[in-house]
């Protein structure tokens, strides 16, 4: 933001013509405009058998966001989703946030994430399902620090009754 400076001392008038030495810039972003989305991979799995939960954090605007925290409790029906033995959980994207998920655990968070400008931040774990059927899981809502986006994510995966691969 430049503010227009009258400077009337003297005999002369500077109408910001020699003032504008600095500038700052400030934008307004509805929290809102921060995207995020869910997919599994593989889907269909098999009961017992990993697949990868990837949610994605997306920024469409031209300033950096910081603070982006979120949880996820993962659905109990028909079975009980949880982190898989090992994790291999990862972010890419999303500079240096807390996300130490637990194998066995039934949820998973993030916090402290930023998104650089006109980017997108991957949230990557394994989990694993004890029986067949569809677990659709739903996100708690995308927070920027303490302000609520009102976005959450919506995935589904399908479980089958075939036996998990044999290991290689």
């Amino acid at each position: 933001l430049m503010s227009l400076i009258y400077d009337f001392s003297g005999s002369s008038y500077h109408y910001n013509a020699d003032f504008s030495t600095s500038v700052r810039y400030a934008y307004v972003v509805d929290p809102s405009m921060i995207g995020i989305s869910k997919s599994f991979s593989p889907d269909p799995t098999n009961v017992g058998g990993i697949s990868t939960l990837s949610i994605t954090l997306t920024n469409p605007t031209p300033a950096t966001i910081t603070g982006l925290n979120f949880t996820d409790t993962f659905p109990t029906t028909p079975g009980a989703m949880v982190v898989a033995s090992p994790p291999s959980a990862s972010t890419t994207g999303c500079g240096t946030p807390i996300f130490a998920p637990a194998a066995g655990s039934g949820s998973i968070s993030v916090a402290n994430g930023t998104l650089a400008p006109n980017s997108n931040c991957t949230i990557k774990v394994n989990v694993t399902m004890p029986d067949t059927g569809t677990y659709l899981n739903t996100t708690g809502h995308l927070f920027i620090g303490t302000s609520d986006t009102g976005n959450s994510a919506s995935g589904s995966v399908t479980v089958n009754t075939a036996p998990p691969a044999p290991a290689c």
